[in-house]
């Protein structure tokens, strides 16, 4: 599974990263890691996560931080 991020998405982890980096930068790269490996494991396991009330959009928190992803499934036409 091909793993795309929109705008915002991009743009939350940028704020999420510059936020933190400036409190605890060691903290900031414990966080960007669990979130990158969380993304990184959609690409095995596309429907990761809990199901939401509007379909095809799937929920996934990067435990233990209170961080949650909203993910959207789109069929692929080959």
């Amino acid at each position: 599974m091909r793993i795309r991020y929109t705008l915002r998405a991009q743009s939350d982890r940028d704020r999420i990263f510059d936020y933190l980096v400036a409190r605890s930068p060691q903290g900031a790269t414990n966080v960007l890691r669990v979130i990158t490996q969380c993304i990184a494991a959609l690409s095995d396991n596309p429907l990761k996560g809990s199901r939401t009330s509007k379909p095809p959009l799937r929920t996934l928190w990067a435990a233990p931080y209170p961080y949650r992803f909203f993910i959207g499934l789109r069929p692929m036409i080959l």
